[in-house]
Protein backbone atom coordinates (compact mmCIF):
# COMPACT_ATOMS: atom_id res chain seq x y z
CA UNK A 1 0.00 0.00 0.00
CA UNK A 2 1.16 3.55 -0.60
CA UNK A 3 0.77 6.78 1.31
CA UNK A 4 -0.40 9.90 0.01
CA UNK A 5 1.57 12.81 0.99
CA UNK A 6 -1.70 15.19 1.15
CA UNK A 7 -4.11 13.42 3.07
CA UNK A 8 -1.51 10.49 4.34
CA UNK A 9 -4.18 8.01 3.43
CA UNK A 10 -3.28 4.49 2.29
CA UNK A 11 -4.60 3.69 -1.21
CA UNK A 12 -3.41 1.06 -3.76
CA UNK A 13 -1.92 3.34 -5.69
CA UNK A 14 -4.31 2.79 -8.98
CA UNK A 15 -4.79 6.69 -9.83
CA UNK A 16 -2.55 8.48 -12.25
CA UNK A 17 0.97 7.82 -11.46
CA UNK A 18 0.17 6.06 -8.41
CA UNK A 19 1.53 9.26 -6.06
CA UNK A 20 -1.87 10.58 -4.55
CA UNK A 21 -4.75 8.49 -4.35
CA UNK A 22 -7.69 10.89 -5.50
CA UNK A 23 -7.50 14.26 -8.57
CA UNK A 24 -8.54 15.99 -5.44
CA UNK A 25 -5.29 15.31 -4.00
CA UNK A 26 -3.30 15.88 -6.60
CA UNK A 27 -4.54 19.78 -7.61
CA UNK A 28 -4.00 20.40 -3.69
CA UNK A 29 -0.11 19.69 -4.43
CA UNK A 30 0.18 21.83 -7.57
CA UNK A 31 -1.82 24.89 -5.68
CA UNK A 32 0.60 24.26 -3.22
CA UNK A 33 3.57 24.86 -5.58
CA UNK A 34 2.29 27.56 -7.35
CA UNK A 35 1.22 28.96 -4.15
CA UNK A 36 -2.12 29.84 -5.19
CA UNK A 37 -3.59 26.80 -2.64
CA UNK A 38 -7.20 26.13 -0.90
CA UNK A 39 -5.86 23.79 1.89
CA UNK A 40 -8.55 21.09 3.30
CA UNK A 41 -11.38 22.33 1.13
CA UNK A 42 -13.67 19.08 2.01
CA UNK A 43 -15.00 17.42 -1.23
CA UNK A 44 -18.47 17.85 -1.04
CA UNK A 45 -18.24 21.29 -0.81
CA UNK A 46 -18.83 22.91 -4.49
CA UNK A 47 -17.46 24.69 -6.17
CA UNK A 48 -14.04 22.89 -5.00
CA UNK A 49 -10.57 23.31 -6.02
CA UNK A 50 -7.10 24.41 -5.65
CA UNK A 51 -7.54 27.90 -7.93
CA UNK A 52 -8.47 31.39 -5.41
CA UNK A 53 -8.98 34.75 -7.40
CA UNK A 54 -6.60 37.23 -5.71
CA UNK A 55 -9.37 39.50 -6.31
CA UNK A 56 -12.61 38.27 -4.67
CA UNK A 57 -11.34 35.01 -3.55
CA UNK A 58 -13.34 32.59 -5.45
CA UNK A 59 -12.39 28.95 -5.88
CA UNK A 60 -12.13 27.14 -9.20
CA UNK A 61 -10.92 24.05 -10.06
CA UNK A 62 -8.34 24.96 -12.27
CA UNK A 63 -6.21 27.79 -13.53
CA UNK A 64 -7.56 28.63 -16.62
CA UNK A 65 -11.09 28.95 -15.25
CA UNK A 66 -9.87 31.10 -12.58
CA UNK A 67 -7.97 33.03 -15.62
CA UNK A 68 -11.11 33.32 -17.59
CA UNK A 69 -12.99 34.60 -14.61
CA UNK A 70 -10.32 36.96 -13.61
CA UNK A 71 -10.66 38.57 -17.52
CA UNK A 72 -14.03 38.65 -17.65
CA UNK A 73 -14.95 40.00 -14.15
CA UNK A 74 -11.99 41.92 -12.69
CA UNK A 75 -10.30 43.49 -16.01
CA UNK A 76 -10.85 47.60 -16.32
CA UNK A 77 -13.22 48.01 -19.26
CA UNK A 78 -11.65 50.61 -20.78
CA UNK A 79 -8.83 48.43 -21.49
CA UNK A 80 -6.24 51.52 -19.21
CA UNK A 81 -3.83 50.31 -16.46
CA UNK A 82 -5.11 51.55 -12.82
CA UNK A 83 -2.22 54.41 -13.24
CA UNK A 84 -3.22 55.86 -16.46
CA UNK A 85 -3.44 59.40 -16.48
CA UNK A 86 -1.73 59.84 -13.31
CA UNK A 87 1.41 61.54 -12.44
CA UNK A 88 3.40 62.16 -9.53
CA UNK A 89 1.62 65.23 -8.56
CA UNK A 90 -1.62 63.82 -8.59
CA UNK A 91 -1.46 60.44 -7.03
CA UNK A 92 0.59 59.56 -3.92
CA UNK A 93 1.16 55.61 -5.22
CA UNK A 94 2.45 56.84 -8.66
CA UNK A 95 4.75 59.33 -6.62
CA UNK A 96 6.44 56.67 -4.28
CA UNK A 97 6.64 54.14 -6.87
CA UNK A 98 8.87 56.97 -8.97
CA UNK A 99 10.79 57.48 -5.79
CA UNK A 100 11.76 53.81 -5.13
CA UNK A 101 12.59 53.43 -8.80
CA UNK A 102 14.86 56.71 -8.70
CA UNK A 103 16.99 54.85 -5.57
CA UNK A 104 17.13 52.09 -6.87
CA UNK A 105 19.06 53.35 -9.70
CA UNK A 106 21.12 55.42 -7.54
CA UNK A 107 22.48 52.59 -5.20
CA UNK A 108 23.16 50.26 -8.48
CA UNK A 109 20.00 47.65 -7.54
CA UNK A 110 18.32 48.44 -11.09
CA UNK A 111 20.87 49.37 -14.36
CA UNK A 112 19.39 51.50 -16.85
CA UNK A 113 19.41 49.83 -20.07
CA UNK A 114 20.36 52.65 -21.58
CA UNK A 115 23.93 53.28 -19.23
CA UNK A 116 26.44 51.21 -20.89
CA UNK A 117 29.70 51.96 -21.48
CA UNK A 118 30.73 55.87 -22.22
CA UNK A 119 34.48 57.04 -23.83
CA UNK A 120 36.26 59.27 -21.78
CA UNK A 121 36.61 62.92 -23.20
CA UNK A 122 40.01 62.28 -24.15
CA UNK A 123 39.31 59.15 -26.01
CA UNK A 124 36.48 60.41 -28.29
CA UNK A 125 39.08 63.46 -29.26
CA UNK A 126 41.47 60.86 -30.52
CA UNK A 127 38.85 58.49 -32.00
CA UNK A 128 37.33 61.92 -33.86
CA UNK A 129 41.04 62.50 -34.81
CA UNK A 130 41.62 59.20 -36.23
CA UNK A 131 38.07 59.27 -38.17
CA UNK A 132 39.38 63.27 -39.92
CA UNK A 133 42.55 61.56 -40.96
CA UNK A 134 41.31 58.69 -42.49
CA UNK A 135 38.47 60.43 -43.97
CA UNK A 136 41.18 62.93 -45.34
CA UNK A 137 43.73 60.20 -46.82
CA UNK A 138 40.38 58.53 -48.21
CA UNK A 139 38.18 61.20 -49.76
CA UNK A 140 36.03 58.63 -51.43
CA UNK A 141 34.99 57.01 -48.26
CA UNK A 142 33.47 60.04 -46.62
CA UNK A 143 29.58 58.99 -45.94
CA UNK A 144 28.22 61.73 -47.71
CA UNK A 145 29.74 60.21 -50.70
CA UNK A 146 28.64 56.32 -49.84
CA UNK A 147 25.34 57.25 -49.10
CA UNK A 148 24.32 60.21 -51.47
CA UNK A 149 22.53 59.04 -54.62
CA UNK A 150 24.84 59.37 -57.67
CA UNK A 151 21.94 61.18 -59.94
CA UNK A 152 22.16 64.89 -60.44
CA UNK A 153 19.51 67.10 -58.72
CA UNK A 154 17.20 69.27 -60.43
CA UNK A 155 18.98 72.24 -58.83
CA UNK A 156 22.23 70.72 -60.32
CA UNK A 157 21.18 70.40 -63.87
CA UNK A 158 19.90 73.54 -63.78
CA UNK A 159 22.99 75.81 -62.64
CA UNK A 160 25.38 73.26 -65.34
CA UNK A 161 23.04 74.17 -67.75
CA UNK A 162 23.22 77.65 -67.07
CA UNK A 163 26.83 77.83 -66.25
CA UNK A 164 27.77 76.15 -69.88
CA UNK A 165 24.67 78.73 -71.38
CA UNK A 166 26.70 81.96 -69.84
CA UNK A 167 30.43 80.17 -70.75
CA UNK A 168 30.37 80.22 -66.59
CA UNK A 169 34.22 78.60 -65.64
CA UNK A 170 33.03 76.12 -62.92
CA UNK A 171 33.88 72.41 -62.63
CA UNK A 172 30.40 70.65 -61.48
CA UNK A 173 31.94 67.91 -58.64
CA UNK A 174 34.98 68.96 -57.73
CA UNK A 175 36.67 66.64 -54.78
CA UNK A 176 39.12 69.02 -52.81
CA UNK A 177 40.57 66.79 -49.75
CA UNK A 178 37.36 65.16 -47.34
CA UNK A 179 34.86 67.85 -49.38
CA UNK A 180 32.88 67.33 -52.79
CA UNK A 181 32.03 71.02 -53.72
CA UNK A 182 28.87 71.36 -55.89
CA UNK A 183 31.14 73.63 -58.23
CA UNK A 184 34.51 74.92 -58.34
CA UNK A 185 37.40 76.67 -60.36
CA UNK A 186 40.72 74.81 -58.33
CA UNK A 187 42.97 77.57 -60.31
CA UNK A 188 40.85 80.97 -58.59
CA UNK A 189 40.17 78.82 -55.44
CA UNK A 190 36.48 79.45 -55.96
CA UNK A 191 33.31 77.53 -55.24
CA UNK A 192 29.98 77.46 -55.53
CA UNK A 193 27.42 75.69 -53.44
CA UNK A 194 23.52 75.47 -54.21
CA UNK A 195 21.81 74.92 -51.26
CA UNK A 196 18.68 72.95 -50.41
CA UNK A 197 16.35 73.20 -46.99
CA UNK A 198 18.30 71.07 -45.02
CA UNK A 199 20.95 73.47 -44.96
CA UNK A 200 19.50 75.47 -43.18
CA UNK A 201 16.93 73.69 -40.78
CA UNK A 202 18.71 70.45 -40.04
CA UNK A 203 21.66 71.40 -37.09
CA UNK A 204 23.82 68.52 -37.80
CA UNK A 205 24.67 70.11 -41.53
CA UNK A 206 24.46 73.11 -40.56
CA UNK A 207 27.23 72.51 -37.89
CA UNK A 208 29.22 70.16 -40.49
CA UNK A 209 28.56 73.39 -43.03
CA UNK A 210 30.37 75.97 -40.61
CA UNK A 211 33.13 72.99 -40.15
CA UNK A 212 33.24 72.24 -43.57
CA UNK A 213 33.27 76.43 -44.74
CA UNK A 214 36.14 76.67 -41.33
CA UNK A 215 37.96 73.75 -43.29
CA UNK A 216 38.23 75.75 -47.02
CA UNK A 217 38.70 79.57 -45.09
CA UNK A 218 42.37 77.58 -43.83
CA UNK A 219 43.25 76.70 -47.26
CA UNK A 220 42.72 80.27 -48.71
CA UNK A 221 39.54 79.59 -50.71
CA UNK A 222 36.60 81.56 -51.28
CA UNK A 223 33.10 80.51 -51.13
CA UNK A 224 29.23 81.75 -52.15
CA UNK A 225 26.36 80.12 -51.66
CA UNK A 226 23.05 80.24 -53.04
CA UNK A 227 19.69 79.15 -51.01
CA UNK A 228 17.62 77.33 -54.01
CA UNK A 229 14.43 78.07 -52.82
CA UNK A 230 15.30 81.65 -52.61
CA UNK A 231 16.33 81.36 -56.47
CA UNK A 232 13.41 79.79 -57.02
CA UNK A 233 11.47 83.07 -56.30
CA UNK A 234 13.12 85.51 -58.31
CA UNK A 235 11.79 86.28 -61.55
CA UNK A 236 13.78 86.70 -64.76
CA UNK A 237 15.27 90.18 -64.28
CA UNK A 238 16.22 89.29 -60.20
CA UNK A 239 17.88 86.02 -61.74
CA UNK A 240 19.97 87.75 -64.18
CA UNK A 241 21.41 89.72 -61.77
CA UNK A 242 22.46 86.94 -59.53
CA UNK A 243 24.26 85.51 -62.77
CA UNK A 244 26.09 88.73 -62.61
CA UNK A 245 27.23 88.62 -58.83
CA UNK A 246 28.44 84.90 -60.05
CA UNK A 247 30.34 86.18 -62.92
CA UNK A 248 31.74 89.41 -60.49
CA UNK A 249 32.96 86.98 -57.71
CA UNK A 250 34.88 84.59 -60.23
CA UNK A 251 36.31 87.82 -61.85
Amino acid sequence: MNICPICQKEHDGSYGSGKFCSKHCQHVYVGKQTKRHVCNLPRTQKPWGTWKCKHCEQIFETKKLMLEHIKAEHSRKDGHAWNYGLTKETSKLVAKSAATLNQNYQNGKIKPSFKGRHHSDETKAKLSKIRKDYLSEHPDKVPYLLNHSSSISYPEQYFIDLFKNENIDLKYHEQIGKYQLDFANKDQRKYLEIDGEQHYVDKKIVKSDQERNQYFKELEWNGMRIRWSDYQKLDNKARKEVIEKIKNFLS
